[in-house]
């Protein structure tokens, strides 16, 4: 990019800045103000996998074995019982994580 083109985009910016009566721009590099849902959606996606996983493993099983909704609904059972099961071990793992930093 060229000095001539930068121009318009420098009075651009300074144009901005006197209409935001010359605030600075907020620090958007900082860390901090970062927030970190990481932890949280793969506990979420734990428990969805686990939901998922179980009614289509009980479903695969009703539908082989002619045992209608039996098979599906223990393993929904399972597979919501395990999702949950690692979305807390996850999240108390985060929870201890956090202590150690504190």
């Amino acid at each position: 990019m060229t000095d001539d083109d930068r121009e318009p985009f420098d009075d651009f910016d300074r144009r901005l800045r006197d209409a935001r009566g010359g605030e600075p721009e907020p620090e958007e590099s900082s860390g901090k103000s970062r927030l970190n849902y990481g932890p949280g959606l793969h506990a979420g996606v734990d428990v969805v996998a686990g939901v998922a996983g179980g009614t289509l493993i009980g479903w695969a099983l009703d539908s082989w074995l002619e045992t209608a909704p039996v098979l599906l609904v223990v393993f929904l059972v399972l597979g919501s019982v395990a999702g949950l099961r690692n979305a807390v071990r996850t999240l108390q793992r985060l929870a201890r994580d956090d202590e150690g930093r504190g």
